[in-house]
């Protein structure tokens, strides 16, 4: 039916019109509301993922991509084992919307934190499947293993997905990629190690024995559990009779008592790094490649500084 008066149809159209305006200013509350759904609104904060050392960092970096800020908590020259948190380091921990740390055996100055956390948080140490070396199952350096590193992508990935679920197929898409990429450089590395599995060698301190386990190596003893433990003259003596045939003694970098322990036990002191820390390793499998690369310059005397 036409208008009937001016009037009434001017009053028509400014109804059509606030509902219009009605029905926007519905649609902006709506993306408002949208909390940190990147697909909703792009312009919410990203979700902030606090890792407490850098090959945690590296894990969930393969799957996060650009939708989450992952972030790491320790500098790269601090003592994961040891460390005063700061009021700064507190705060990421309480503003990240999950926290991915090994277990109080690892980061013991987190295990009070932790408790008290109420936000996400995943502990890649108490993991269901994954593989412990026999010699020293209380090794947590399980990112060595890439058995390990998978169970800990998938268990990431799972974490990562609650908080963004609707990015769950691109999140799922980097994962079978990260796996992928994972088997076919253990493959390459295994193939580069074949030649040195009865080459018998030793550590500093008990930090390797995951990617010893997972490629088959012939590793004689470790100095020490930890970093920071001082050896005594009757341990210094079984590891002189010990290590009387090993081809170099792996050691940390800035390991000053790793290196005057190689020189009294008569052995190369080869650095190899698990933590990853040189600017040139960006991923968990260049860090696997750099470790490979450390041990066959122990078993190669000629590549030995």
């Amino acid at each position: 039916m036409g208008c009937i008066t001016i009037r009434i149809c001017w009053a028509r159209r400014q109804l059509r019109a606030s509902a219009a305006l009605l029905g926007l200013l519905m649609a902006v509350a709506g993306l408002a509301n949208a909390g940190s759904d990147k697909a909703l609104n792009p312009f919410a904060p990203k979700p902030t993922v606090v890792a407490t050392i850098k090959p945690l960092a590296l894990l969930a970096q393969s799957i996060a991509g650009e939708d989450f800020t992952v972030v790491t908590l320790l500098p790269p020259n601090a003592n994961p084992h040891a460390l005063a948190m700061t009021i700064a380091d507190r705060q990421r921990l309480d503003d990240a919307s999950l926290v991915l740390w090994l277990g109080a055996g690892f980061e013991r100055f987190l295990a009070k934190p932790m408790q008290q956390r109420r936000g996400a948080q995943l502990e890649l140490g108490s993991l269901e499947g994954l593989n412990w070396p026999a010699k020293s199952p209380a090794d947590l350096h399980l990112w060595l293993d890439p058995h390990n590193i998978a169970q800990a992508l998938k268990a990431i990935t799972v974490e990562l997905t609650l908080i963004e679920p609707l990015n769950r197929n691109v999140l799922d898409q980097r994962l079978a990629s990260a796996l992928r990429e994972l088997a076919q450089r253990e493959q390459a590395i295994q193939r580069e190690l074949d030649a040195f599995k009865n080459v018998p060698f030793a550590v500093s301190h008990d930090g390797y024995a995951h990617f010893v386990g997972a490629f088959g190596l012939n590793q004689l003893a470790a100095a020490t559990r930890l970093p920071e433990e001082q050896l005594s003259a009757r341990r210094m003596y079984e590891l002189q009779k010990s290590l009387a045939e090993a081809s170099c003694l792996v050691v940390e970098p800035g390991d000053h008592s790793g290196v005057k322990l190689a020189k009294v036990l008569g052995v190369p002191a080869v650095e190899v790094d698990p933590l990853g820390r040189a600017p040139e390793i960006t991923s968990i499998t260049t860090l696997l490649q750099s470790l490979t690369t450390g041990f066959k310059h122990c078993f190669n005397p000629r590549n030995r500084s």
